[in-house]
């Protein structure tokens, strides 16, 4: 089975689908993952792990992959749906499960796939993110080892949890203390992505006109590719900021994790 070395990146595993990451070499990486959660849980047989998801085309079928290895193995997953990166580490983190797989490749183009990995050891100290300095090196490889980790006695279960994005707004809410904002005029671009989901929230809870363009998810990114660094992904949400007089355009990535801000003068 191929597993290309390059694909375990600085701070995810990401690469093109399905010839660098795929349903079938999910398995083992799910394992070496599986593996690297146990060592920091180490008085524990059963993980909680929350397997978050975006809506590209062959997230389905990796994220098949990832909860059947991980319910093999003896994990309970947690399973919240489609998610922007942001909602899912609100899950891990207060929720206060164990752990999180994030099947997404972010502002990456519609061929690729990958996973983002945390872990939540100190509970309630804050999530760690999996990366070089933090785990993916032994991850990875692990995973070129096809390292086998112990099951648990028994398999696991698995858990959906619903309306964990209006949890997640109404909690940005709270620890804003509930503001009195103006009525801005907004227009927003998440590119058929997951940020579609808490900004369309958000509107429901805040005074404001919300001009929406592209917030249909769509895997195959059929407006644009969900990357605001390319400057040519930010031209319709400036013509919009044009055309409606907003006072300010939003320009997010493909996971949510990242918004570009576009002034008045439709200057990102």
């Amino acid at each position: 089975m191929n597993i290309p070395a390059g694909i375990f990146k600085s701070y995810d595993i990401r690469g093109t689908y399905p010839d660098q990451l795929n349903e079938e070499n999910a398995v083992p990486i799910t394992k070496a993952i599986y593996a690297f959660f146990k060592k920091q849980f180490p008085d524990k047989e059963k993980l909680a792990v929350v397997v978050g998801r975006d809506m590209r085309t062959s997230t389905p079928a990796i994220f098949d992959a990832v909860s059947k290895t991980l319910l093999e193995l003896g994990a309970d997953v947690i399973d919240p749906g489609l998610v922007s990166t942001p909602t899912f580490y609100y899950a891990v983190y207060h929720y206060d499960y164990d752990c999180g797989m994030m099947i997404t490749a972010s502002h990456n183009p519609k061929n690729y796939n990958g996973i983002k990995i945390v872990t939540n050891p100190n509970k309630g100290g804050g999530i760690i993110k999996i990366g070089k300095p933090t785990g993916m090196d032994e991850i990875r490889q692990m995973a070129l080892d096809m390292v086998e980790p112990e099951k648990a006695s028994e398999p696991g279960t698995i858990h959906v949890i619903e309306k964990t994005v209006e949890e997640e707004v109404q909690s940005a809410l709270d620890i804003m203390k509930r503001p009195n904002l103006n009525a801005f005029k907004v227009a927003a671009d998440p590119a058929n992505a997951m940020g579609a989901l808490y900004v369309e929230e958000l509107y429901k809870h805040i005074p404001g006109e919300l001009i929406k363009l592209n917030f249909e998810l769509d895997g195959t990114f059929p407006a644009h590719a969900a990357d605001p660094l390319d400057p040519k992904n930010n031209e319709p949400v400036q013509e919009a900021v044009k055309k409606h007089g907003a006072d300010v355009g939003l320009s997010l990535d493909g996971d949510g994790d990242r918004i570009f801000f576009i002034d008045r003068k439709s200057v990102v």
